[in-house]
């Protein structure tokens, strides 16, 4: 809406292979343009921001059958809220670390990064556990370089029962879509979700 681009990114195991963004479409028409480039790479399932302006694009998905087609809702509580977040907050659950799946979301993904800099930088390789863990982005995709900047201006911060939540758009910020469509290619699934949002 607005401004704001939509944008599509797609992976295949830790490799983010495929970048793109337009700026000349409303909701449902980034919903099928997504579909239809989804379906030229062959990818099996179609993540869809479905709150907020998102949600114009379940209209133009709804029908839509070769794909998996599913909501994603920054919103939604977190995924596994039980499961402890590792020791780095003091073995802290999941459900007490992050105040909605966009912080957990965002915050696995800035592990990610961490991870791989540390292991094929630095050479740590004992802190791997899975190759899994990891990410990569190919150095010839297009608008690498914006992806790359939308990606180091999310801010973290905290509310007032100590839980992570995020700030995309810092003063001065557009919303950073790119990033977003990478943080959703990486986000951990979403079950039985209630999604928010007009359809």
């Amino acid at each position: 809406g607005g401004q704001d681009r939509s944008a599509v990114a797609m992976r295949h195991g830790i490799e983010v292979f495929y970048l793109k963004s337009r700026g000349d479409l409303l909701a449902d028409g980034a919903g099928s343009w997504a579909y239809f480039e989804a379906m030229e790479q062959q990818i099996e399932s179609l993540f869809y921001d479905s709150v907020g302006v998102g949600a114009g694009a379940a209209a133009s998905l709804r029908d839509k059958k070769v794909l998996k087609v599913k909501p994603w809702a920054g919103s939604a509580g977190v995924v596994d809220p039980l499961r402890i977040y590792g020791d780095i907050k003091g073995g802290r659950t999941n459900e007490d670390m992050f105040a909605n799946a966009k912080a957990q979301a965002w915050w696995l993904l800035k592990d990610r990064f961490i991870l791989t800099y540390k292991v094929i930088v630095e050479g740590q390789r004992h802190l791997l556990t899975s190759p899994d863990d990891i990410i990569s982005l190919h150095p010839d995709l297009p608008e690498l370089r914006e992806r790359k900047t939308e990606l180091a201006q999310i801010v973290r911060k905290e509310n007032r029962a100590g839980k992570t939540e995020i700030d995309k758009t810092p003063p001065g910020k557009m919303s950073p879509n790119r990033a977003d469509a990478v943080m959703m290619a990486f986000a951990p699934e979403q079950k039985g979700v209630s999604v928010i949002g007009v359809f």
